[in-house]
């Protein structure tokens, strides 16, 4: 069911649980309010759920997701609601999307994600170190407009990573070779503005190929020294 970029208003009703077999469900873009109807647990089928830029509000709660074991695509960003799971909660799935922003980040945990945008979550304090050792290789990582804070190492990202707008410190992170590209992949955009990193940018520059970079915004953070010539190694 996609139902994606229209004009539709109103409520999700709630008999949208009776839908057993639906493996999508699509009505991002539209003007829906009202709550996240909690009979979306009866969806066992369900693999993508995209309500995206949309206008609902209300509590989330892990009982929405309680049934949806092949939940493989969560898009929930530019809404209205928040997301309170129990602290010791296990996701049932594991998904390989998820556009969150504005929401909590437990449901983070456990999946294998290729995409992943949790930009203006309200996020504080320091950056979970569950998160730091996810081994998978991001497509799109975004952590902007937050107030994340601790040292990140590297960057295992293929195409986009924007960690701006929160107070990273330390040395500057690296960029990992991976399985799919040597050494890194073409066309990355890497945005890491408007944080705290310190020392010499020649520690990224020297030990990370900048051959494939084709954008790089490292405005307003607190480097020094020099730039050595080794930006071809």
């Amino acid at each position: 069911m996609s139902l994606a970029q229209n004009n539709i208003y109103g409520l999700i009703p709630l008999s949208i649980g009776e839908l057993s077999s639906l493996k999508l469900f699509d009505v991002s873009e539209n003007q829906l309010n009202g709550t996240f109807p909690p009979s979306f647990w009866q969806l066992k089928n369900l693999e993508v759920l995209d309500i995206e830029q949309n206008q609902l509000e209300g509590v989330v709660s892990e009982t929405h997701f309680f049934n949806l074991t092949r939940l493989t695509t969560l898009m929930a960003s530019e809404n209205m609601m928040r997301f309170e799971p129990n602290s010791s909660w296990i996701p049932p799935f594991q998904c390989e999307v998820i556009e969150l922003s504005q929401w909590h980040p437990q449901l983070l945990k456990f999946q294998k994600l290729s995409r992943l945008d949790i930009s203006h979550a309200g996020l504080s304090n320091v950056i979970p170190t569950w998160f730091l050792i996810i081994p998978t290789q991001f497509q799109i990582l975004n952590l902007s407009s937050n107030q994340l804070t601790g040292r990140i190492s590297y960057l295992n990202v293929e195409d986009i990573v924007d960690p701006s707008l929160n107070r990273f410190s330390g040395p500057f992170p690296r960029l990992l070779p991976n399985q799919f590209y040597e050494p890194i992949p073409p066309d990355l955009h890497l945005s890491p503005s408007r944080n705290l990193f310190s020392g010499s940018l020649s520690e990224f520059v020297c030990k990370s190929s900048m051959t494939s970079v084709h954008i790089l915004h490292i405005d307003t953070n607190l480097l020094s020294g020099e730039i050595l010539d080794c930006w071809s190694c």
